[in-house]
């Protein structure tokens, strides 16, 4: 995308400026958000995203480690468990796939062991940024101001935007980010209310089943945590002015739309039915749905051939749209639709303690801003994989300095107690040794 291409240049230009500025490190950590926004904003074939944090992380290394070494070195070491397999498999498509693993694991162990709170919120600023400038240039799309390529009009008659990024699913997950950003980071209320409307809508016309599932699915186990684990975690005070009129803003105006737009109504409910499974059998128009059930048969067939370190990694991209094999020297593809199967046939056991990091971070973390969008990332991967997306390893990143925050509360000691003064046979009743005071019965004598 041309659009893509000159958005990469202007950054990279804000970048050398950045490096001068005093307050370079902030500026470098709003750089870094913009970019964990983008999939494809690659230089000399290293995405800008992995500079930036490189370069952040040569002015912060100083900076004394936060208390997570013994997460990131879990984080580390299976990455490169996973990683090596690239070196032994017989089904390796992109052996630079490790190269790009182990980058995006630099990235997120360096975000977790030396960025601040505030560095954290400004690179939180940043992908939201990113993310709305998609969605509003997916809603020009949708009216036709701006061009796009795949309008898929045999799942919305108004077509399914893209935005900035490849795929419209992908879209409906940055949005499903965006909604979450913005319903946490303070703000405005007039701005949070444009924001989350604009992410909204977005989410909604991208018509990517997968990202409603996410965001329903992250929003349910948040609400669940919430009631069940009282502990709290020690984060920046955030400034909820304007939550609920926001919510009910974008609420309305969602309504609203589909009311006015009969075949809009139409194309969500279809839409939301083969979400529910009612519409993925042989005979059905659901083209992806199937696809996807082809493309999890074979990557299970796949998976039983390989020895116990899998076939190597990149080897699940060997899998296509629908399922068939290219087990020949050309494949265009280097990952699986679904991330953990794509892990268990590229490294099958040797993967699992790298999966097992993954998921057991973002439970953990759930209830902070980077372990709800590293769950939005997941969940939303097992249906179109964005795990190799910087977003997620910079939400990672976030949720792993979180961890050393957080503050398990002391027990309760219990109160002193008060002794009862008119207590018959309590000491505390008795007048004081060596002293004199009168007494409260009238007519008695001094003591």
């Amino acid at each position: 995308m041309i659009e893509v291409t000159l958005l990469a240049a202007f950054l990279c230009g804000l970048a050398l400026v950045a490096i001068c500025h005093p307050r370079r490190e902030l500026t470098l950590a709003a750089l870094i958000g913009i970019t964990a926004g983008f999939s494809d904003l690659q230089v000399g074939g290293v995405h800008l995203f992995t500079v930036l944090v490189g370069l952040w992380a040569l002015f912060v290394f100083g900076r004394r480690p936060a208390r997570v070494v013994g997460w990131t070195l879990a984080l580390a070491g299976t990455a490169v468990m996973v990683a090596s397999t690239s070196l032994v498999g017989d089904l390796v498509v992109s052996p630079t796939l490790a190269l790009q693993l182990l980058g995006m694991t630099f990235c997120a162990t360096a975000i977790g062991l030396w960025s601040t709170a505030r560095e954290r919120r400004t690179m939180s600023y940043g992908l939201l940024t990113a993310t709305t400038v998609s969605a509003v240039y997916a809603l020009l799309q949708v009216t036709g101001i701006a061009a796009t390529s795949g309008v898929h009009l045999e799942i919305s008659a108004i077509g399914r935007p893209s935005g900035l990024t490849p795929e419209p699913d992908w879209l409906g997950m940055f949005s499903a980010i965006g909604m979450i950003l913005a319903f946490v980071l303070p703000m405005r209320r007039d701005v949070r209310t444009v924001v989350l409307g604009l992410n909204t809508a977005a989410w909604l016309l991208a018509f990517a089943r997968a990202a409603w599932l996410a965001l329903a699915v992250v929003v349910v186990a948040a609400a669940v945590l919430a009631v069940v684990d009282r502990r709290r975690t020690r984060a920046p005070a955030v400034d909820g002015r304007g939550r609920t009129r926001a919510v009910v803003v974008a609420v309305v105006a969602v309504v609203a739309v589909v009311l006015v737009q009969p075949v809009l109504r139409a194309d969500l409910t279809t839409r939301v039915m083969q979400l529910l499974g009612a519409g993925v059998g042989p005979d059905s128009s659901d083209r992806s749905g199937q696809a996807r059930v082809e493309q999890v048969t074979a990557l299970l067939d796949l998976s039983r051939s390989g020895p116990f370190y899998g076939h190597g990694l990149s080897s699940a991209g060997r899998v296509g749209v629908s399922g068939k094999l290219y087990l020949g020297d050309y494949s265009s593809n280097s990952v699986a639709s679904n991330w953990v199967l794509g892990l268990w046939v590229d490294a099958r056991y040797v993967a699992l303690p790298f999966i097992a990091v993954l998921v057991l971070v973002t439970v953990v973390t759930l209830r902070s801003l980077g372990g709800a969008v590293a769950a939005v990332v997941l969940v939303s991967s097992l249906f179109s994989n964005a795990t190799y997306f910087p977003v997620f390893w910079l939400a990672l990143g976030c949720a792993v300095a979180t961890l050393a925050t957080r503050v398990v509360p002391k027990p309760k000691s219990k109160p002193a107690r008060t002794p009862t003064r008119d207590r018959p046979g309590d000491a505390s009743s008795a007048p004081p040794v060596g002293r004199h005071r009168r007494s409260l019965l009238p007519g008695a004598p001094r003591s």
